[in-house]
């Protein structure tokens, strides 16, 4: 599982006719989304991740020049049945799903800081 990159700022610079040094007005790239699991009653098996092993969550729009920035990513939601225990890659239990519409974050958006999180198969 992954969290969503973030987009991509801009460099653009002003330009008018009767503006001479305008300064710069790109815009910021829009935050990944993010990886949420969700407990679920309706949920009875783990198949459905068994066959989309890779979860990834929408990548955030690049930025534009005008001062535009972009758009947020779409968040990702996984929904276990309950009773699921989330393992981080270290071996650490995450969070016991032990009750219906129960919700946890797995993979924030990513940052140069944040590292990616693996769940063992």
């Amino acid at each position: 599982m992954r969290g969503g990159a973030g987009g991509n700022g801009c460099v653009s610079f002003r330009r008018e006719k009767f503006i001479p040094r305008g300064g710069p007005n790109g815009g910021d790239g829009g935050d990944g989304g993010d990886v949420i699991v969700e407990s679920h009653a309706s949920v009875r098996t783990l198949l459905d991740l068994h066959y989309h092993t890779f979860n990834f969550a929408e990548r955030g729009v690049h930025g534009k020049g005008k001062d535009m920035h972009g758009k947020r990513g779409k968040g990702l939601l996984i929904r276990v049945p309950v009773g699921t225990i989330s393992w981080l890659m270290w071996g650490y239990w995450a969070f016991p799903m032990l009750g219906n519409r129960l919700y946890f974050l797995v993979c924030p958006p990513q940052s140069p800081k944040l590292p990616i999180i693996r769940l063992p198969r």
